[in-house]
């Protein structure tokens, strides 16, 4: 229900020092020690003196399906998913979207080269926060989806 903790929970766990949160978003001390408290209830973050915040746990965060974030984080997907749309691909960024028929089984091997993506993702994104600096690395977000579609439900004819 805490939009403004979430967000800067978010924030932190994507590595954005407080202080720069704190400039782009315009708060105040007395209100970054509040969201900040707010995270340290619930066993998030630790406050610690001159408004500094270090993060109790490491990314990269599962949250449940159909936990009492879900909705905030849906909203989220889908603006990402919106900005990708409508943003000019580029040579790190881009849209695909792709229907054809097939079979339940193609389905299946294609969800699991998905997941191979995923892991080879996760473990190239490991790799480069060990070795490579902190400046020199970029948040980037994967969001694929591969399930059925019933035109029929989704469109409509005059």
């Amino acid at each position: 229900e805490d939009a403004g903790a979430l967000n800067l929970f978010l924030l932190l766990l994507d590595g954005m020092p407080p202080a720069s949160i704190q400039k782009l978003y315009g708060l105040a001390d007395n209100a970054l020690f509040t969201l900040g408290r707010r995270l340290e209830k619930l066993g998030l973050v630790d406050v610690l003196p001159g408004n500094r915040l270090h993060l109790r746990v490491t990314g990269p965060v599962r949250f449940r399906r159909g936990g009492p974030l879900h909705r905030r984080l849906e909203r989220l997907n889908i603006e990402f998913l919106r900005k990708a749309y409508n943003d000019e691909a580029t040579e790190t960024s881009g849209f695909v979207t792709q229907t054809r028929r097939m079979t339940d089984r193609t389905a299946r091997h294609l969800q699991q080269r998905l997941r191979e993506v995923q892991i080879e993702m996760a473990d190239l994104a490991r790799r480069d926060q060990l070795t490579q600096a902190d400046t020199d690395l970029h948040s980037y977000k994967l969001a694929v989806a591969l399930a059925p579609i019933d035109f029929a439900t989704l469109l409509e004819l005059e």
